[in-house]
């Protein structure tokens, strides 16, 4: 059986390892991602890479670039600045092959604003 291959962004965030740790490496090719080379969770990856801000132009490009080169499978975005931005890049990402694991961006917009969700849930009830 053909490993799966999954990139989960934020290698530098603090639950990274124990994130990393949830995929089987015997199932899962893991990839990684981060702001800068000396991040923690490159440690625990097969294979790591530095992309740009997520702010900036070049953010989905450098995903979708190693999406691409690495054969991704799925994207595991996991900054929560960072979900929206992903989200609504997520019709690139399928024209390479990838799944991005992520809600809707309606509703990840939603649920950022306290008071939009605050009325979602109270015409929901």
């Amino acid at each position: 059986m053909k490993k799966k291959t999954i990139l989960i962004t934020c290698a530098d965030g603090l639950g990274y390892p124990s994130l990393v740790r949830c995929f089987n490496k015997k199932e899962f090719r893991v990839i990684g991602t981060a702001f800068n080379e000396d991040a923690s969770g490159f440690g625990f990856v097969d294979k790591g890479y530095v992309v740009s801000g997520i702010y900036t132009k070049t953010y989905i490009p450098d995903l979708l670039k190693i999406c691409k080169q690495e054969k991704v499978d799925v994207l595991l975005p996991v900054n929560q600045e960072e979900l929206l931005i992903v989200s609504n890049g997520e019709p690139q990402f399928e024209k390479v092959g990838t799944k991005v694991l992520l809600s809707p961006a309606k509703a990840i917009e939603t649920v950022a604003d306290k008071e939009a969700f605050f009325e979602f849930c109270k015409k929901e009830k």
